[in-house]
């Protein structure tokens, strides 16, 4: 009950809060730190009553928030749709490669570019079919549960979303959440291809991938939000993945001192990443060599000094040892 009081309030108090989001900007323009009219904040302070002045005047229809959160706030769904997707794309790629059937294939009259673009197709159907399954089975079961209540209401009107600056309904919310997931996983599917491409093995593969969430997840968690590094903190994998982020709030990221919407930045970001992303798995595997010689001039030059040194020609038969290099 008092969840539901809250949220009754927030609704009925609408009016309020958008006048407070103009008070709080003339105090804060006053106030020393954030008086200089060059300074992102300053720029970012005047920039944001003017996005929301198009909400004034809405009146905010009282709907249960449970369901919509829970078919659009659970991380485990996320976790469980990048798993599917690693091993959807290296199913397609590694495995060619470790049985060595690779050189054999990119031989015949379509086994390269042709080839590529298929696997790649596939990838991206992939992710949308593991989207929608997902996020279909989420929303399928938070209807049941909560339900939706009326879907024409304004987005505003769902606890924790107040703060949103898109004049949209709970129907195009929950339509553009699954598109935008839709787009984040065909992201997700092309970084994966990319790596998958350029690595010999799957045992590569998941550990650069590995690194690459890894870097995504501090630079997101440790970058402070109006830092001038805060581009690296909002476009990348793990913040795209919080895709309810894109709706529930309104932010500008500072790029270059100017603050920024962040929606139609992650937005572009998204859609050129795939296509770039793409773009380069094709011409990687076009050109790489279905044979590989195992040495090279700069391995030669190297070697006689790695055998100088006894770390690196140490032998041991310690099963121990072997398991743990493996």
């Amino acid at each position: 009950y008092r969840d539901v009081i809250d949220e009754i309030n927030a609704c009925q108090t609408y009016d309020e809060y958008l006048d407070e989001i103009d008070n709080q900007a003339k105090i804060k323009s006053e106030v020393s730190i954030f008086s200089n009219p060059d300074s992102f904040s300053y720029k970012n302070i005047m920039k944001t009553p003017e996005a929301y002045s198009h909400l004034k005047g809405k009146k905010l229809q009282f709907a249960p928030s449970r369901g919509i959160k829970m078919a659009t706030e659970f991380l485990g769904t996320d976790l469980i749709a990048i798993l599917m997707l690693v091993i959807i794309v290296t199913h397609l790629l590694t495995r060619e490669k470790e049985l060595s059937q690779l050189p054999l294939i990119k031989t015949t009259y379509l086994g390269r570019r042709p080839l590529i673009i298929s696997k790649l197709m596939i990838g991206f159907a992939g992710s949308f079919i593991v989207a929608i399954l997902l996020y279909g089975s989420n929303f399928l079961m938070a209807y049941l549960r909560y339900g939706f209540g009326d879907l024409g209401r304004n987005i505003q009107s769902v606890f924790g979303y107040i703060a949103s600056n898109l004049d949209i309904s709970v129907f195009q919310y929950l339509l553009f959440f699954l598109t935008a997931k839709i787009l984040i996983y065909s992201l997700i599917t092309a970084v994966i291809f990319l790596v998958s491409n350029a690595m010999n093995d799957s045992a590569q593969v998941y550990i650069s991938l590995v690194i690459i969430f890894v870097l995504s997840s501090l630079a997101y968690y440790v970058i402070e939000p109006a830092s001038y590094l805060s581009i690296f903190k909002y476009i990348n994998l793990v913040s795209f993945v919080n895709t309810n982020k894109f709706f529930n709030n309104y932010l500008n990221i500072n790029i270059f001192g100017q603050p920024i919407n962040y929606l139609p930045v992650a937005l572009f970001t998204i859609i050129v990443g795939i296509i770039l992303l793409s773009l380069v798995s094709i011409k990687l595997f076009c050109k790489q060599k279905a044979i590989i010689s195992k040495t090279n001039i700069l391995a030669n030059r190297i070697r006689p000094y790695l055998t100088s040194i006894p770390f690196f020609t140490y032998k041991t038969t310690s099963v121990f040892r072997h398991e743990s290099y493996k």
